[in-house]
């Protein structure tokens, strides 16, 4: 009997360790693989939601049931329960891994102050200022026909940080026709722009002066407190990239990106510059890039800017230049043909991104 027993007990340990490698096998294996529904997230803070993670195991060419486990790689941008559902706690990049046994795999994370999918998304932005940490995500176009349009043109009120177009439009921006400075952000410093078009913009200032395009005033620079309290100038990057501006203006008389430039980048910027009611636009009160430029990056800071003009006349050259490196023209191109700015935007642009057609003004693909 008692051996009987022992035989039994000896079959039991050996099926279990059998099976146990059997387990170890499949998590092991070398070919199997963790898939998901959607393998990153674009997240608005001001969605205030949460996010599911899906995941599925693949092994021996099938889908296997497994338990889960996630790990967030950074807890103070997001959180992750036991679940898989994600919490964003502040605006930045980071990724969940998501792990059986030795298989893992990550979802990316790519969390935004404001995610914009609507007019007011928008007009929301405009009044976060003073934030270098802010991050600005355009979910879709935006029209914001019927907006008495007037960003913050006060001193100090900076927009900074990021807003990436993710190569969507606004469209039917009309300034308030009471606003003294006329722009499309007012004041940014520290602010990168990147892949977004701005169709029919219109200018409406009755000062020749005053339309000043993306900007009343651009900077690369802040001024904060260094350890013993005193006040330094700490760069940081500014950069505009990927730009579209159709732009139209009263008083014959514009600018295309600000008043003041003081440093930064700009690249591969389009420019339809025009009156709004058809007269030649007035080249000494009207600017490719700006009236003013101080600060620099390098000589060669703009670079594959092309600008339409096809009535009249705007200034590649601002109409001062102070403190800084001797400033490269180069990269600014100007024609009053349609065909030519097309061939300009062919030959400088880049066409994995812009879609060129003879006699069309460009957009994103």
């Amino acid at each position: 009997m008692k051996k009987r027993l022992l035989i039994i007990a000896t079959l039991s340990l050996t099926l279990s360790f059998l099976v146990g490698c059997n387990e170890q096998q499949v998590e092991e294996d070398p070919n199997a693989y963790i898939t998901f529904e959607a393998s990153g997230f674009v997240i608005g803070m001001n969605e205030n939601q949460t996010y599911q993670i899906s995941p599925s195991y693949h092994s021996d060419d099938s889908i296997k049931q497994k338990t889960f486990t996630y790990k967030s790689s950074d807890e103070t941008i997001a959180t992750v329960n036991e679940s898989g559902i994600i919490t964003p706690v502040k605006a930045g990049t980071t990724s969940v891994v998501v792990s059986v046994g030795k298989i893992s795999a990550s979802v990316y994370l790519d969390i935004y102050t404001i995610k914009m999918s609507t007019k007011e998304d928008w007009m929301a932005m405009l009044g976060v200022t003073g934030n270098k940490e802010a991050r600005f995500y355009l979910n879709q176009d935006i029209d914001m026909e019927g907006v008495s349009y007037a960003p913050k043109s006060s001193y100090g009120d900076y927009l900074m940080g990021e807003l990436n177009g993710n190569y969507h439009s606004v469209k039917n921006i009309t300034m308030k026709t009471t606003l003294v400075e006329q722009s499309v952000f007012g004041f940014a410093t520290a602010f990168n722009v990147r892949n977004i078009a701005f169709e029919n913009t219109a200018f409406t200032s009755i000062d020749p002066d005053n339309n000043y395009g993306l900007f009343i005033s651009y900077m690369h620079h802040i001024t904060e407190k260094d350890s013993a309290g005193k006040d330094v100038n700490v760069v940081y990057p500014a950069v505009i990239n990927t730009v579209l501006c159709d732009f139209k203006y009263t008083q014959s008389s514009g600018y295309l990106i600000a008043k003041n430039f003081y440093g930064g980048v700009i690249q591969d910027v389009f420019g339809y510059m025009r009156d709004s009611s058809g007269n030649p636009m007035d080249t000494f009160h009207s600017y490719a890039i700006a009236k003013e430029f101080y600060l620099w990056w390098d000589s060669n800071s703009i670079s594959n800017v092309v600008c339409y003009v096809p009535n009249g006349d705007v200034s590649i050259k601002p109409n001062s230049e102070n403190s800084g490196l001797p400033i490269s023209y180069d990269g600014i191109h100007k024609t009053d043909s349609l065909i030519e700015a097309d061939y300009l935007a062919y030959t400088y642009l880049d066409s994995n991104v812009w879609n060129i057609a003879p006699n069309e003004i460009p957009s994103f693909k």
